[in-house]
């Protein structure tokens, strides 16, 4: 992985660039050519600022060999959509190494994860598609060299 931020610093770095962390948010949704990608909700606007940058280089990183003919854009409720049925499903608790207890759910179409602490506060809950490839949206397609 190490490699992929090397071989492409300063395409990544024009590409983080066009991104804004908006001022009190507390979470990112990311989409490609519409089609959803991952979320990342923290407890705090604090948390979101320090994981930001290596966060978002985390989905940027994949983005950088697609390019779009035609982006689409998400539709407005579709990251509700996500979060409906992640919050919908059994989560199942777990002990990690560390402070917090760690939960975990499986939907047909998603894994989600979250730390709490105290029982009472979300660290942090990231939530994928089951597929491990991005998507490839409608007018989007591998670029070639």
């Amino acid at each position: 992985m190490h490699d992929a931020y090397a071989d492409n610093r300063q395409q990544l770095h024009d590409l983080r660039n066009s991104f804004t962390l908006p001022d009190e948010a507390i979470g990112m949704a990311m989409f490609l050519g519409g089609e959803f990608q991952g979320a990342d909700l923290f407890d705090r606007h604090s948390t979101l600022q320090h994981f930001w940058s290596s966060l978002l280089d985390s989905y940027l990183i994949g983005f950088l060999n697609v390019q779009s003919e035609e982006a689409a854009e998400p539709s407005p409720d579709a990251i509700a959509k996500v979060l409906d049925e992640v919050t919908k499903a059994a989560w199942e608790s777990f002990t990690p190494p560390g402070a917090g207890l760690e939960w975990r759910t499986e939907t047909d179409a998603y894994s989600g994860s979250a730390l709490v602490w105290n029982d009472e506060s979300v660290i942090h809950m990231q939530v994928f598609p089951k597929s491990t490839e991005p998507a490839e949206p409608r007018g989007l397609r591998p670029r070639r060299r």
